[in-house]
């Protein structure tokens, strides 16, 4: 073939409208994802911080209840803090001690952005015809 017939050049020409139709298409999808997405966000954050006021509710619970045992222990003899009675307790002290309530901590995620300027169909277009063109 020496240059693109006037047929194949109808088809390339046919293109331009289905490129345009499904990018089209593919940008108001992705913009809606984003929306629902942002609106998704919103709901998650909201989860978030009502789970991590529990959580310090239950942070501030643990160290009440510490508090108390720490209280309790000081009030006990020497003789029974060395029992096995109180190197006991001291272990339940210690349990309390060590529990991890963590808040949680989410970052959004990213919004998808298209790397298409939506004139994919141009690279058809600038194809030469033929190869004395190039």
């Amino acid at each position: 073939m020496r240059k693109l017939t006037k047929e194949a050049m109808a088809e390339r020409d046919a293109l331009q409208p289905k490129f345009d139709k499904a990018f089209e298409a593919l940008l108001d999808t992705v913009q809606a994802f984003n929306t629902l997405m942002e609106q998704q966000w919103e709901t998650v954050t909201q989860a978030v911080e009502t789970y991590n006021a529990v959580v310090q509710e239950g942070r501030e619970w643990v160290g009440e209840q510490t508090s108390d045992m720490e209280q309790f222990q000081l009030e006990r003899s020497e003789r029974w803090l060395e029992s096995d009675a109180g190197q006991r307790y001291a272990a339940w002290i210690q349990q309390f001690e060590t529990v991890d309530l963590r808040d949680v901590e989410l970052e959004a995620p990213a919004t998808l952005e298209l790397e298409l300027d939506g004139d994919q169909y141009a690279e058809l277009e600038n194809l030469a015809i033929s190869p004395e063109e190039l």
